[in-house]
């Protein structure tokens, strides 16, 4: 196995978390496990309560604008004829929730709502994140090296933050200079790079993103957030592919906007270790 050092341009340590900094098995049957065995008895217990009945709110909109969709599961709302029709609503909750779940969502609403629910678990100490034991080691290593570290991950900032507060390795919070979510854009979109690079202060090619997304859609989007002035070559951010232990390690590049389309290179492939 080569190990490669991190390239001398960059200053920024951009993380995914599934299948990067924590296993796939423990966001898989641990987090979303806890969800569907525990949606139901979350709405019960915290119904009367306003945070509740907002992610109610946002999971039927999100079902009203899904409701062209095969399998979609409508929520009704709340009968005005004086009728208890609570257990009905929640079990369409429910329902909902388990068919977006089934199908890899990541819409806000439902993040929104599995955050809550984590939060209750992380917070009660029936959950704790677990990490890849070279993790947090690397991280507090690119700190002493000067190196702001951030996470971007689908999950909500919320649920990153009950992740890193609450975990084996306690609470790690404060080795982190902040937090993306899928609001400043998804992980396949090339804008979404450009607006986190803004946000940070930064140029493209300072930072080095590690996730475990290898979709090819991904390596076709990522290289145009690269910052182009009239048709001088671009910028590029680094991305390393993650497959939990092992890493093989790419960078790509685009040629110039203006010509609508990519042309990819791979410039490296090797294994890499924190």
């Amino acid at each position: 196995m080569v190990v490669l050092s991190v390239p001398p341009e960059v200053t920024v340590i951009l993380l995914d978390i599934e299948g990067t900094t924590t296993p796939i098995a423990f966001v898989k049957d641990t987090l979303f496990s806890y969800i569907r065995e525990n949606v139901k008895d979350y709405l019960h217990t915290h119904w009367g309560e306003e945070e509740c009945q907002q992610d109610v709110s946002l999971l039927r909109k999100q079902a009203e604008e899904d409701s062209h969709l095969e399998g979609a599961v409508p929520i009704p709302v709340r009968s005005e004829h004086g009728v208890d029709d609570t257990e009905q609503i929640i079990q369409a909750v429910v329902d909902n929730v388990y068919w977006q779940m089934s199908l890899d969502r990541k819409t806000p609403a439902l993040k929104q709502l599995q955050g809550h629910i984590w939060r209750a678990a992380f917070t009660a100490g029936t959950v704790k994140a677990e990490f890849f034991e070279d993790v947090v080691p690397a991280i507090r290593k690119w700190r002493q090296a000067g190196m702001k570290v951030y996470i971007y991950s689908s999950g909500s900032v919320e649920a990153q933050k009950l992740l890193f507060g609450y975990s084996t390795e306690g609470n790690i919070l404060e080795l982190f200079d902040g937090h993306f979510d899928t609001k400043i854009g998804h992980k396949i979109e090339s804008e979404s790079y450009r607006r986190i690079a803004t946000s940070i202060g930064c140029s493209p090619n300072n930072i080095l993103f590690l996730t475990d997304v290898t979709r090819a859609r991904i390596f076709l989007l990522l290289p145009p957030l690269l910052e182009y002035k009239r048709k001088i070559k671009a910028k590029q951010i680094s991305i390393l592919a993650t497959s939990n232990k092992y890493v093989p390690f790419c960078t790509l590049s685009a040629s110039p906007l203006y010509q609508k389309r990519l042309m990819l290179q791979k410039k490296q492939m090797s294994m890499w270790r924190w």
